[in-house]
């Protein structure tokens, strides 16, 4: 029968004779009814301790005088975005200044090519060196003194701090000239730009004064000329790379929205220091496109083909990712020796490119606006006129600029008339130092029509990091046209103006305090891509434990951020235009929805489903869209206080113990508010509450009155909570309980703090941050608990504590956070009734004194309890029975009592009847963490996200699944834990490589250094042909290491990549039914049965769990997973899954076409040369070369000057000899 009773644990029944050696051996049975009772005991423990500490009573009874009143979404989401365009248009307006201020400053300039302009120049402010002083100048004593004396040709110029900036030192009296390190600062050029557009200080001034929300005003030239208001010293880490020409408010402003085709030549002839050029080339033009572009790369030798197999014969958006995806793509096909090989046809490539441009405006794909072709090459052997006459003639809307590379082979003219006979450029590239200059100047050829037919309109960016201060920002900018009637059919752009725009501006207009709890506003472009979101990760933390900026994080889908589970497939590709929220804000629609996502929080540790209502309208005047989101559970009812126009007493912030979140409460901008406001926010609130008492109009249109009279309203409201945390009966209590300090945190920024022991806490993060509240861990984790319960935390890992304590003598202890919300019910009688959470009330307490508590409770001895039930029995007088035995008596009996003999002894039993109430005793045999015992129970305490709360001090903080993984895949199946999937689609994944070759060098000394002198050959002839030393010697180094083999396997990381990982979290369900269990799970690869019983322990968010400890049943056979069950793991997709996702193209919105203008202002020239006829104008002509342009003295010019063939011959030389 060994057999049917093992079956019983199985089915979690109990089971008392699976000893011996059955076939399947069973663990020990867990008495079930005891693990109850300690869970229902610890709850009750942990409840009255937490609400006696707290005052939970007291403070619901502080809380009983506020209103309710009901949100409007669609009103909240209009006012908001109504005071977003306004802020908006105030930044528009100023450019627009500016531009009419510089272009009438540029039409009273006359270059001078001998002028002498003394502008201070950003990067030559205020550095000095440290030189000795003379000997004849020494100090008395005879000591040598350093003096820091100016650099040559250095200016000093004032700065200050200012808060406006970020505190950047800046002067607010002129502005500053960046120059590019390529670009000669004092050329003519610099010089004459530098001389007119200092005339814009005032404007910039001007424009400050009008509108102190403004930060950066500046104007950026097409020679590189950047100057900046307010003046500041350029900070620089290595190399300076910066050039305002490749930023992409200068290129979005300068040009339309465009179709790139770049069509590469491979062939044979592009071997060597020409390939580098050539990959570097399309690096660079790639670079100059913004998510409005789109592009594609077709290679060419004796056939055309496509760069990437995943994107042929179609156009690709210009995002970061498929840009870097096109570069990646191009240097491993460099590297693997996949180009240069067989003849150029050129012609094919032509009609491949052409080809398609057609076919994606049959289709309406594309920017539909600006078309061109850029052709990368080392000689053209014919101008292909019959190609150009079928696809591009007469109109000429498909522009060709063309990229001669390396050493002029023969003539030119060839590459000459394909640029200027269909409105391009011809550009020699011959080194790679030339490339940057070189390529940014199709730009302003693109750019030309917008200057002829004065086409202007205001260009917003996406989200960036400014180069200054490095803060999000967005810009407007618009283009500065060269107005003068003598140069008008030249389309001479002047360059960009510009000013930036902080996200920390737009969110002042979107308020958190209106959200409530878990709320949030967000703003997305036209092409999805989000501008600010409380789930946008724009920085990560490196493998250096440093914060850095992600790759392609100005491109974050709005399908990243609001994580519908039901749009992602099983591989993580999303469906986008399934998405109907994205859809809609994207097509400028004003509406609104429901939608259920899931949100990860508290470090991706921990996610949770949540049902928000979402409300969106487009903002006017702009690419972008604003929504907010109320969640459904506490978004759609406000508390509010009703200050009545009595005077303030101001006493009532004569309290240490108080805190204001850092939220923008009064719109007062000077440096010296700023930097109190920074210090001490209490000040801000004083200054209000006196101008209100005195009646002065100020604080109505500077400060917002909602917020600060709701804030006031909550510190009166509070003022008892010092009173109610320091009585007698709660501060005994939570002093003898271990708990050192009580916090309590409002909806409207309020946090009221009392440390029950005076000195230092264990955890002071409490006192010195966590000031914002609603939008704090603590206060999201109280709005998940039911109310009159309370949420038990422990830190991550918070073993730690214990293993640096016995290692190294370590104080610090783990701090157990309880924190609990404070509700307030809703009257509203046509609505169901809902429940609005006002604040967070929430204590901090020791570890040590929680497991005391808990031990104590299920210790042995310690677990007697009793249940009625109703059965019919008959009991004699006076019987009395052994301990463990269930024991029936009648319902009114006088309970057991313990002699000294451990037996239970009953004087006085009544006859019992049938269908009579009963109670059933126990008394505990086994208890958890008895090492007498023969068969000892572990106990856990499990927090609804499956972290360890209680156990063994080795296990505090961890997650369960990684130390019990089978347990928690049967937690799983049994519908008790819920696992939760989300894909990251912002992930950066680690990239490794072996650590062995370093010792591989001492193994193979004459191998590593001759692969590193040739590396050094080949990398002094680039370096030549490129005057760049940035990473030069790096590039030598990983190129040497990388031909060295190794036999060591350590593996190190060397960097990061962005990906997609999928990320399990687990969340404990709320379904009653569900708990409590106990059942037995079948151990794989081992003959036994391991038990297990789980309870909830009520009013808070633990469960309490006992397993069979140290037995044979370990469960750790060879099919349980022994990884981390919550690291994030990265999804490899397969070639063709990755092709799949390449061509998921996502609903997006085109800018508007005002500014795209095909045709322009043609004329004739004529360059000699035979055997070429050209139509035009219903007439033969036979010239050499008949081309039309618009007016372009680089049209038919290579850039390429004497020194430049030293340069190259030497370069070259160098390159063959290292091959």
């Amino acid at each position: 029968m060994r057999w049917l009773s093992c079956l019983m644990v199985v089915l979690g029944l109990p089971c008392w004779s699976c000893g011996g050696n059955p076939q399947v051996k069973a663990e020990l049975n867990i008495p079930i009814d005891s693990v109850k009772w300690w869970a229902e005991k610890i709850g009750e423990r942990l409840y009255d301790i937490s609400a006696s500490a707290t005052g939970l009573k007291e403070h619901q009874a502080l809380f009983n005088k506020i209103s309710i009143e009901k949100k409007d979404g669609k009103k909240m989401v209009k006012d908001m975005a109504h005071d977003m365009v306004k802020m908006l248009q105030r930044k528009q307006e100023a450019v627009s200044k500016l531009v009419k201020k510089a272009e009438e400053i540029y039409l009273g300039h006359k270059f001078d090519n001998n002028l002498e302009s003394d502008y201070y120049n950003a990067k030559k402010i205020n550095n000095y060196v440290t030189k000795p002083v003379r000997n004849e100048v020494q100090n008395v004593t005879g000591e040598r003194e350093d003096v820091n004396q100016l650099k040559e040709d250095n200016q000093v110029l004032e700065l200050e701090p200012n808060a406006q900036f970020n505190f950047i030192p800046v002067n607010l009296t002129t502005s500053t000239v960046h120059v590019p390190t390529n670009v000669y600062d004092q050329s003519a050029e610099v010089i004459n730009g530098a001389e007119w557009s200092k005339h814009l200080d005032d404007m910039f001034q001007d424009n400050y004064k009008n509108d102190t929300t403004l930060t950066w005003q500046y104007f950026g030239s097409k020679t590189g000329l950047f100057r900046t208001y307010p003046g500041m010293k350029w900070q620089q880490d290595g190399v300076d790379l910066y050039d305002c020409r490749l930023r992409g408010w200068y290129i979005q402003a300068a040009t339309s929205p465009k179709d790139i085709i770049i069509a590469l030549d491979i062939s044979g002839s592009m071997k060597g220091l020409r390939t580098e050029i050539a990959a570097y080339t399309v690096k660079k033009i790639l670079n100059t496109l913004s998510d409005n572009d789109y592009f594609n790369v077709i290679m060419f030798n004796d056939e055309p083909k496509f760069l990437d197999p995943c994107n042929n014969d179609t156009l690709i958006q210009a995002t970061t990712e498929k840009k870097n995806r096109a570069i990646k793509r191009l240097y491993e096909l460099k590297k693997d020796h996949e180009l240069t090989k067989n003849m150029a046809n050129m012609d094919k490539a032509l009609n491949e490119s052409f080809l398609l441009l057609k076919r994606m405006n049959r289709t309406g794909y594309g920017t539909q606006c600006n078309q061109a072709i850029m052709i990368i090459t080392d000689v053209a052997v014919d101008n292909y006129r019959d190609t150009f006459k079928e696809y591009n003639w007469p109109d000429k809307n498909k522009r060709v600029f063309t990229y001669l590379i390396g050493r002029e082979i023969g003539s030119t003219k060839q590459m000459q008339w394909m640029a200027c006979a269909n409105k391009g450029n011809f550009t020699h590239i011959a080194t790679l130092a030339d490339v940057q200059e070189k390529v940014q100047k199709y730009v302003h050829v693109l750019g030309r029509p917008l200057v002829i037919k004065r086409k202007r309109s205001s260009t917003w960016t996406s989200v960036y990091f400014d180069a200054a201060g490095l803060r999000l920002m967005t810009s407007v900018s618009q283009p500065v046209f060269d107005l003068r009637n003598e140069t008008a059919n030249q389309g001479n752009l002047l360059g960009v103006m510009g000013t930036d725009v902080p996200i920390k501006e737009l969110k002042k207009m979107t308020p958190q305090y209106k959200f409530g709890v878990n709320g949030y506003p967000f703003v997305v472009t036209n092409n999805g891509f989000v501008l600010f979101h409380p789930n946008f990760r724009p920085t990560y933390k490196n493998h250096k434990n440093e914060y850095v900026v992600r790759d392609n994080y100005n491109m974050v889908d709005l399908a990243h951020v609001e994580m519908k589970n039901s749009l992602a497939t099983e591989n993580g590709t999303i469906d986008y235009n399934k998405m109907k929220l994205r859809n809609d804000m994207i097509d400028k629609k004003t509406d609104f929805l429901s939608m259920t996502v899931t949100t990860l929080y508290d470090n991706m540790m921990r996610a949770y489903i949540r049902d928000g209502d979402y409300y969106y309208t487009y903002l006017n005047g702009t690419p972008f869209t604003l929504g907010i989101s109320l969640w459904n559970k506490f978004g759609k009812y406000k508390a509010v206080n009703s200050l009545k126009d009595n005077k303030i007493d101001m006493n009532i912030l004569n309290n240490k113990n108080m805190k204001i979140a850092s939220w923008n409460y009064c719109n007062w901008n000077t440096t010296e508010q700023a930097i109190a406001i920074e210090n001490g926010r209490l000040d801000v609130l004083k200054s209000y509450i006196e101008m209100r008492n005195n009646g002065d109009p100020k604080f109505n249109h500077s400060c917002n009155v909602e917020l600060m009279d709701n804030l006031i309203g909550d510190i009166l409201a509070t003022q008892g909570s010092q009173s109610i945390w320091m009585s007698d009966n709660n501060s005994d209590d939570a002093r003898r309980n271990g708990v050192e300090l009580v916090f309590l945190g409002t909806g409207n920024g309020l946090t009221r703090f009392f440390k029950i022991e005076e000195g230092n806490l264990t955890d002071e993060s409490f006192v010195q941050g966590k000031d914002n509240t609603i939008e704090e861990l603590y206060y999201k984790r109280a709005s998940m608990i039911p109310k009159n319960s309370f949420a038990f935390s422990l830190p991550f890992h918070a073993s730690e504590f214990y293993k640096a304590k016995y290692l190294y003598n370590a104080t610090e202890e783990p701090m157990v956070t309880a924190v609990t919300g404070i509700f307030k019910e809703t009257v509203n009688t046509v609505e169901q009734k809902q429940e609005v959470m006002v604040a967070a009330l929430g204590m901090q307490w020791k570890y040590a004194k929680l497991n005391s508590l808990i031990t104590d409770i299920i210790t042995r001895g310690k677990c007697k309890r009793s249940e009625n039930f109703t059965e019919s029995v008959l009991v004699s007088s006076g019987a009395s029975f052994p301990p463990g035995e269930i024991k029936q008596f009648s319902d009114n009996l006088n309970p057991y009592t313990n002699d000294s003999s451990g037996i239970n002894k009953y004087t006085s039993i009544k006859p019992y009847y049938k269908n009579k109430t009963v109670t059933k005793y126990f008394d505990c045999d086994i208890g958890c963490f008895n090492d007498t015992a023969e068969s000892p129970m572990a106990c856990f305490l499990l927090d609804e996200d499956g972290f360890i709360v209680f156990s063994h001090i080795n296990l505090l903080g961890h997650f369960f699944g990684n130390e019990h993984p089978l347990v928690m895949q049967e937690f799983v199946n049994q519908g008790i834990y819920e696992k939760i999937t989300v894909w990251d689609h912002q992930a950066m994944c680690t990239e490794t490589q072996s650590a062995g070759a370093f010792a591989s060098r001492l193994l193979d000394p004459i191998k590593y250094y001759t692969i590193a002198t040739l590396a050094l050959f080949q990398q002094v002839a680039i370096m030549i042909a490129e005057f760049n030393i940035f990473s030069w010697w790096s590039d030598l180094k990983a190129y040497a290491q990388s031909n060295v083999t190794s036999s060591n396997t350590t593996m190190v990381v060397t960097g990061t990549y962005p990906c997609v990982q999928k990320i399990n979290t687990y969340k404990l369900t709320n379904d009653p039914d569900k708990l409590p269990k106990s059942k037995g799970i079948k151990c794989p690869q081992l003959d036994c049965i391991k038990t297990y019983s789980i309870h909830r322990v009520p009013h808070t968010n633990l469960v309490l769990l006992a397993l069979p400890a140290g037995s044979e049943c370990s469960c750790q056979g060879e099919n349980v997973p022994n990884e981390d069950m919550l690291k994030p793991k990265e999804y490899k997709y397969t070639p063709e899954d990755e092709c799949k996702k390449q061509k998921n193209l996502r609903h997006r919105r085109r800018p508007p076409q005002s500014t795209c203008i095909y045709k322009a202002t043609q004329v004739i020239t004529i360059i000699t040369q035979k055997h070429h006829t050209i139509p035009h104008n219903n007439s033969t002509i036979k010239p050499d070369f008949l081309f039309f342009q618009e007016v372009d003295p680089d049209c038919n010019r290579g850039s390429f000057s004497k020194q430049s063939y030293v340069l190259v011959w030497f370069s070259i030389i160098l390159y063959q000899f290292s091959r």
